[in-house]
């Protein structure tokens, strides 16, 4: 699969981070878009163990559960950080 990394301005960050992801970790993409690349990607570096998912995907009913998961996150991800308004005393 040459295409995956033929691009040059593809840095090489996400491939080490799947690399690095530990087994059966849900890995989270930039984009709904990029959930097809990425899956390949990490069928070529034989991790097909991932859970390839989208932002959307990090909803507290996902992540809370009485069993441990680990999630990686893209570093090309883009995080809702907006918290919530504080209570008025």
């Amino acid at each position: 699969m040459d295409w995956i990394t033929a691009t040059p301005r593809r840095s090489g960050r996400t491939t080490r981070a799947l690399m690095d992801s530990p087994r059966g970790a849900y890995y989270v993409c930039p984009t709904v878009a990029a959930v097809s690349y990425t899956r390949a990607l990490a069928l070529s570096l034989n991790r097909d163990d991932l859970k390839i998912v989208p932002p959307s995907w990090l909803r507290p009913q996902n992540i809370l559960s009485t069993s441990k998961i680990y999630v990686t996150i893209d570093h090309a991800t883009m995080l809702d950080t907006e918290l919530p308004e504080p209570p008025h005393a």
